[in-house]
């Protein structure tokens, strides 16, 4: 298993309500933080951002490097 690093593409495995984020969803690792928590960026087909949130690993899966 990989160890997901700054700028690896995500997918949500939950559904994110507060931020209109469904499962499925994909954003970028933004920042690690050293408690295993991730910074996550979501961004529509513009590249403008319209989500940042702290996630966990059990909320995402890796889907590229």
């Amino acid at each position: 298993m990989y160890k997901t690093e700054v700028f690896d593409g995500i997918e949500l495995l939950v559904d994110l309500p507060e931020l209109k984020l469904n499962l499925g969803a994909r954003g970028e690792i933004v920042y690690a933080h050293p408690e295993g928590t991730y910074e996550v960026k979501f961004s529509d087909r513009q590249g403008e951002t319209i989500g940042l949130c702290t996630l966990s690993s059990e909320q995402f899966a890796l889907v590229w490097r």
